[in-house]
């Protein structure tokens, strides 16, 4: 942020700020959806990789009482 009120006094024009800061309120946004997307994403893929592996564990429960094994 620092370097973008920099920006702002070296370029000492009232109508840059303003649009500067409208990009800058722009991508923050954009920022934050795909850090959204990202978390859904990882959520996805976590509970992806717990049905993979419950339904691993299941086969081999299944299997074992198939065999006449005590689990």
């Amino acid at each position: 942020m620092s370097h973008f009120f920099m920006l702002v006094i070296l370029s000492g024009n009232l109508d840059n700020f303003f649009i500067n800061h409208d990009i800058n309120i722009g991508f923050l946004t954009f920022l934050s959806d795909w850090r959204s997307i990202l978390l859904n994403q990882q959520t996805i893929l976590k509970i992806f990789i717990f049905d993979v592996i419950l339904s691993i564990l299941v086969r081999h429960v299944t299997l074992l009482k198939v065999t006449n094994i005590s689990v």
